[in-house]
């Protein structure tokens, strides 16, 4: 985890060998303010992140929310539906990454996430089927009112914050993203 924040711009903090705690009450200050910096350079990331979502990230996104309030009413802990749903998705998720960056002039090249999507996308798809089957769906729609009005609830919502966040963004001038 150290090199991980070294690596993020955190800096190291003298501990105490015994309980691990900053050593004084000027390295307990000085950590309290690189976590801060740091949570708050996370912090506009992610509101960047958001704010800037194209329309087919949107899409994905609202995929996404379904796909966890369908999994949070109908989630089943039994190991033979999660192995079975990794194993589909390393099958499929490695068919689908040769067919994209497969091209007749070269090689396509995918950046990390478009990659981590092309594996999570048929673990999403078989571990959703495996939960809802014999639960009376209609395609991907709950059989309940109450589940469908939840998912669609919060699709808006996050719909709803994005352009918010948009909107704010194009309000207020965004401060340069700098390493401190």
């Amino acid at each position: 985890m150290r090199p991980l924040l070294q690596l993020l711009g955190a800096a190291t903090i003298p501990k105490d060998s015994r309980t691990h705690r900053p050593r004084t009450r000027l390295d307990r200050c000085h950590c309290v303010l690189l976590n801060a910096r740091y949570s708050d350079r996370c912090m506009r990331r992610l509101i960047h992140y958001f704010a800037t979502l194209t329309t087919g990230r949107i899409i994905l996104w609202c995929y996404a929310v379904w796909y966890v309030v369908n999994v949070a009413y109908h989630f089943d802990s039994r190991p033979r539906i999660w192995i079975t749903s990794i194993g589909l998705s390393a099958i499929i998720g490695t068919a689908l990454l040769i067919s994209t960056r497969s091209a007749t002039h070269g090689t396509t090249s995918l950046d990390g996430w478009q990659i981590f999507r092309l594996y999570l996308m048929p673990f999403c798809v078989s571990s959703f089927a495996a939960l809802v089957k014999g639960a009376g769906y209609i395609l991907v729609f709950p059989p309940t009112l109450h589940e469908n009005l939840v998912g669609l609830g919060l699709i808006i919502v996050f719909i709803a914050l994005v352009f918010a966040l948009r909107a704010a963004r194009r309000k207020t001038p965004e401060p340069a993203l700098v390493n401190h």
